[in-house]
């Protein structure tokens, strides 16, 4: 077993199964706190967001002046007449990620709508529902858009239970803390904004029991990270490390049942966000996107984002919803893993054309 061991990014693995205690800061997490990265960047307001004309190394994602990801082309000072503007905010599959941007739905939203608008992408990956309504805090004064389109993907859910997206998905490379808004009474709170400087994330992590930021963090889980002395067995240690993180996984599944965290906290920030954008006059689009697992879902009947899209229902907020339509594009022999760059990743030039297709009635 120990032969078998493998290490990722710091971490031990075996069979696919991290093996504990995690390490709060791993090793790639620590260099990005420390390194200048050409894309991403930590910001006070957000947690984290696009640079200004950022640019990744492989030259497939760039951005203009104010960190959008449109074309990318800058922003003239002032709308031209008859033309209408789309601000698209979200996380990473509004983003378009793993394609070029003619690729991404944003981009074939713009041509299906034509000449009279303009589609802007303030989209930035790993975002949850709450960070994407901050963007829109700081991007609306420049770009004065007619229509707002929130992309809400199932597992922006879960990532507004969190100050630190690492606790919510122990893999993930983005190491920044985060603001989040929390339920007090019905009414939604701020939190941790600004949010934790870089260089403070180590420090804060590791005395985080002790910190009001725990006390409202689902995520935290104090288990994962502390040491056994029984781990020096490493069958214990595997056999030890699946049953914890399967609790744990488990438990995160359970906030997206009906009534769970995660849902009542969604459904406040949708409401928030079409209540805002009302009250200024502009159109807001909420679309739901998918992954695979929601296709299969949509495929058997029994989709796991169905208690959140009951209870948008239930508050009566209108939505536009693409999983049921991307499923329906699936022939027999066809798996939901078709529409997905790699099969896993995320939704690929085919799956974008149905996503703008679904949208542009809404929008228009």
């Amino acid at each position: 077993m120990r032969l078998k061991t493998e290490t990722v990014n710091g971490v031990l693995r075996l069979n696919d199964v991290d093996l504990l205690p995690l390490p709060l800061v791993t090793a790639n997490r620590k260099r990005a706190l420390e390194e200048d990265h050409p894309y991403l960047i930590a910001d006070p307001h957000c947690g984290w967001t696009i640079r200004p004309n950022g640019r990744t190394d492989d030259g497939l994602y760039s951005a203009n002046a104010l960190g959008l990801r449109s074309a990318p082309r800058d922003l003239p000072q002032e709308r031209a007449d008859g033309v209408r503007r789309v601000l698209v905010v979200g996380d990473s599959i509004a983003h378009g990620d793993e394609l070029p941007w003619e690729e991404t739905w944003c981009a074939r939203l713009e041509s299906r709508l034509g000449d009279a608008y303009e589609v802007w992408c303030g989209a930035v990956p790993g975002y949850g529902t709450d960070q994407a309504l901050l963007r829109l805090e700081r991007l609306l004064p420049a770009v004065d858009a007619a229509v707002v389109v929130l992309g809400v993907y199932r597992q922006n859910l879960l990532r507004n239970l969190t100050f630190f997206r690492s606790l919510q998905h122990p893999r993930t490379g983005i190491p920044w803390s985060k603001p989040r808004f929390v339920l007090r009474d019905g009414r939604l709170v701020l939190a941790n904004q600004p949010a934790v400087p870089p260089s403070e994330v180590p420090s804060v992590l590791s005395s985080y029991e002790d910190t009001e930021l725990a006390r409202d963090d689902w995520f935290w889980t104090p288990d994962l990270y502390a040491d056994n002395a029984r781990y020096h067995s490493r069958i214990w240690r595997f056999l030890v490390s699946r049953e914890k993180l399967d609790g744990f996984y488990a438990r995160s599944r359970s906030f997206l049942q009906a009534d769970g965290p995660a849902i009542d906290l969604g459904v406040a920030l949708v409401r928030k966000f079409r209540r805002d954008m009302l009250a200024q006059g502009r159109r807001p689009v909420i679309v739901i996107l998918p992954d695979e697992i929601d296709i299969e879902g949509w495929r058997s009947g029994d989709p796991p984002i169905r208690p959140f899209l009951d209870a948008l229902d239930a508050a009566s907020v209108p939505f536009v919803e693409t999983g049921a339509p991307l499923a329906a594009t699936l022939s027999e022999d066809e798996s939901p893993r078709a529409l997905f760059v790699g099969g896993d990743g995320h939704p690929n030039g085919r799956a974008t054309r149905i996503i703008a297709e679904c949208l542009t009635d809404a929008v228009r």
